[in-house]
């Protein structure tokens, strides 16, 4: 479900970016779109995707998260390798007839390509995860950030400064 900023929260976030003085996480860093990240197009199962899909899907692509869809295409929710861990190892699930949906995170917290970047960390940092689905208006997946996407813009940035030093 995707966590429309309010007024006060955007305020708050603008208001502790651009007071921070933090080099090359200045408050101009911090209050870049997320469309900045240039997120990942997102990997994505269906909620009704047994257990063993999914889990083979993210092996096969090397990646740690994917997001779940409902039968209109909507993201329903989100599969990490923290769910696996948490929820399903040492488990007794039958992997190849559970449905992703009985062990997805349901209702990923999610933003827009406009949310800011300062409001997404703080999301990931009190909310305790890692990964962002990004949607679109009416809710479909268009991308995904991760607190390594963050962590790659900054040393990138962080190279391109010495670079014209």
């Amino acid at each position: 479900m995707a966590h429309h900023n309010s007024d006060k929260e955007v305020e708050l976030s603008m208001k502790l970016a651009s007071q921070c003085d933090l080099g090359i996480l200045s408050g101009q860093f911090l209050c870049q779109t997320l469309e900045t990240l240039d997120p990942q197009e997102p990997l994505i199962c269906k909620d009704t995707d047994s257990i063993s899909h999914v889990l083979s899907f993210l092996q096969d692509n090397s990646i740690g998260s994917v997001l779940i869809v409902d039968s209109q295409g909507k993201l329903s929710g989100i599969f990490t390798e923290r769910d696996f861990l948490t929820k399903i190892f040492n488990c007794d699930f039958d992997l190849e007839s559970t449905p992703v949906s009985e062990v997805m995170t349901a209702s990923p917290e999610s933003q827009f390509l406009s949310g800011t970047i300062a409001f997404a960390l703080n999301l990931m940092a009190h909310g305790g995860f890692r990964h962002i689905p990004i949607v679109d208006q009416e809710n479909y997946p268009i991308g995904i950030i991760s607190v390594k996407d963050v962590v790659n813009y900054i040393v990138r940035e962080m190279n391109r400064a010495l670079d014209l030093d």
